[in-house]
């Protein structure tokens, strides 16, 4: 294992032959995209452990077989249909919170891609009004729908996984 993580953006990671979302890239370079450090060096490698041990994680984020061999350039994807969601509510102000469920909503949706998404957006649009409720602001079924598809069709334009 490594001291400093060597991936640059989210994508393939040779060490640890796994996808890493930009959630997972940060728990492996402990800090978050200002470089404030996030994780203990502790906690940071117990997490390495388990990935290099195959015991973390799911066949969603392992390279597919059709892209092994390919270089890197070409095996960088992009964040997916989560991380759009993220980005479209941040910039309302919506930010993930501790104890709240965003970051692993927002990981799952990008594991399962676009297509799951599509096929299950009211099931995102629960968890949506779920955390609204939560935080006791207004919301809207009608405008989540609007952005669950926005995040995914610019997911999609970005190459996510289908």
């Amino acid at each position: 294992m490594h001291d400093e993580c060597p991936c640059k953006i989210p994508g393939w990671c040779e060490e640890y032959q796994m996808h890493l979302t930009g959630r997972l890239l940060h728990i492996c370079r402990g800090h978050n995209d200002a470089g404030e450090e996030v994780l203990t060096f502790e906690k940071r490698e117990t997490y390495r452990h388990l990935w290099a041990s195959k015991r973390v994680g799911d066949n969603s984020l392992k390279e597919p077989e059709s892209e092994v061999g390919k270089p890197e350039s070409q095996t960088v994807r992009s964040s997916g249909p989560g991380t759009e969601l993220k980005r479209l509510l941040k910039y309302f102000g919506l930010k993930s919170i501790g104890g709240c469920k965003c970051n692993t909503r927002a990981n799952k949706m990008d594991a399962l891609g676009c297509h799951w998404c599509a096929n299950h957006i009211n099931q995102i649009i629960g968890w949506l009004e779920e955390e609204a409720k939560k935080r006791g602001l207004p919301f809207s079924r009608i405008a989540a729908k609007m952005l669950v598809r926005r995040a995914i069709t610019t997911a999609r334009k970005k190459g996510a996984k289908e």
